[in-house]
């Protein structure tokens, strides 16, 4: 979303919440903390911008009582850079040599969230609960490098690969508080916290061939696992809720 666009939204959301403050002395029964309710999260970031819950990429939450709630979140995370070259110079015989250079890097994640939410005072204009739920999460990095040197008259080769995966299981579990400006937009501050497992795999390759003082090569291989405890970073996090 265009940054001039982004703002006239949150703009007119701040208008929204000052506007629709008289609605406060509300009766329950027109608020959205009803049985079969539907929120869709978001968090606020800086500069009032608008972000997503608990880190997730889509957020929505659902109400199973006018006290109780499910949410759930997942990311999507992914990236990839790549170079390719061309690396020239004199061999031996004085003619011009060449050879490619290239890069290639990949990350790809997913993970999942999924919380039980409890409204300790449903009733009440500002409301407190508590949230707690398993996440899963994996990942999956690629490298590939292959390039040459040239040291006059000699080419130096070298080629590394690596690839690593890792998988996470834990539970996360929040605090906070949810203020409603109308029936349909609520604002949230929440403090949260996650501990998980996570195990993973590693294999990398490399090799070299060198042309001085005479055709030389050599090759490794290695593989391993890493296993163990994340506790998660703190966070603390303002957000708004849109129901229908």
């Amino acid at each position: 979303m265009p940054t001039c666009l982004r703002n006239l939204v949150l703009a007119a959301l701040c208008l929204t919440i000052l506007a629709s403050s008289i609605v406060l002395g509300q009766s329950e029964e027109d608020r959205a903390l009803k049985e079969g309710a539907w929120a869709l999260q978001f968090g606020i970031g800086g500069n009032f911008t608008l972000t997503t819950i608990q880190g997730a990429t889509l957020g929505a939450q659902y109400h199973t009582s006018g006290s109780a709630a499910l949410r759930g979140g997942i990311t999507l995370s992914g990236s990839t850079s790549g170079q390719e070259s061309t690396v020239e110079g004199f061999t031996a015989d004085t003619s011009t040599g060449s050879h490619p250079d290239k890069y290639y890097s990949t990350d790809v994640g997913v993970s999942l969230i999924l919380q039980r939410v409890w409204y300790m005072n449903s009733g009440d204009p500002v409301h407190f609960y508590l949230a707690l739920g398993p996440s899963v999460s994996y990942s999956i990095n690629k490298y590939s490098r292959d390039y040459s040197s040239f040291s006059g008259p000699y080419w130096y080769h070298s080629k590394n690969t690596a690839e690593s995966t890792r998988w996470g299981i834990g539970a996360i579990g929040g605090m906070g508080v949810e203020w409603f400006a109308n029936n349909w937009l609520s604002l949230r501050a929440e403090y949260g916290q996650g501990l998980e497992r996570r195990w993973g795999t590693e294999n990398a390759t490399s090799s070299n061939r060198s042309d001085y003082p005479y055709s030389t090569s050599n090759s490794a291989e290695r593989s391993g696992t890493t296993e163990g405890w994340f506790v998660m970073p703190v966070r603390v996090t303002l957000g708004l809720n849109v129901y229908w």
